[in-house]
């Protein structure tokens, strides 16, 4: 934890490689971090983090460090009905294809984004969209696991059921 009045802090998994090194804004009630490159290897893993800590005055800390462990949630893609724009169904495939499945244990499908249904992982899934003719997206979760779910990715389709008619 930073001493009593940092007002700003730097970031990096590198302190020799200035490249690396990331001025954060920082501040003790502050709940949402604004998001900053990396820097470094992508993959997840165990990762040493060093930290400076500034005050008012631009008087900084030594570096402190600290281990962690990055290990995000799975995350893919949504496709309904191979991409199509219109359906004349409310059955639909939704295709929830994942670069890497070996850890994801399940991908759970919304229409609303509120109520989930949960599925062993199979990259593709029948589905049913609710609330008859329009616009309907199709959220999806992948979930690893250690139960980590994913951010939703959406898909949207227009279902219209209404037959073409001719004017004359």
């Amino acid at each position: 934890a930073p001493a009593s009045g940092a007002i700003g802090m730097l970031i990096t998994t590198d302190p020799d490689d200035l490249r690396q090194i990331v001025p954060i804004p920082y501040s003790e009630t502050v709940v949402t971090w604004i998001t900053q490159p990396w820097y470094g290897d992508d993959a997840d893993g165990v990762r040493t983090i060093w930290v400076k800590w500034a005050d008012a005055k631009s008087r900084w800390s030594d570096w402190s460090t600290d281990t962690i462990i990055l290990d995000r949630p799975p995350a893919g893609t949504t496709t309904i009905e191979s991409g199509a724009g219109y359906t004349a169904e409310s059955n639909v495939t939704v295709a929830v294809p994942i670069e890497d499945p070996g850890d994801v244990e399940s991908v759970e499908l919304s229409n609303d984004g509120r109520a989930w249904t949960t599925f062993d992982y199979e990259p593709s899934i029948d589905w049913t969209l609710v609330g008859g003719p329009g616009t309907k997206t199709v959220g999806a979760r992948w979930v690893d696991n250690e139960g980590k779910a994913s951010m939703s990715v959406g898909d949207s389709i227009v279902v219209d059921t209404a037959p073409p008619s001719a004017t004359g």
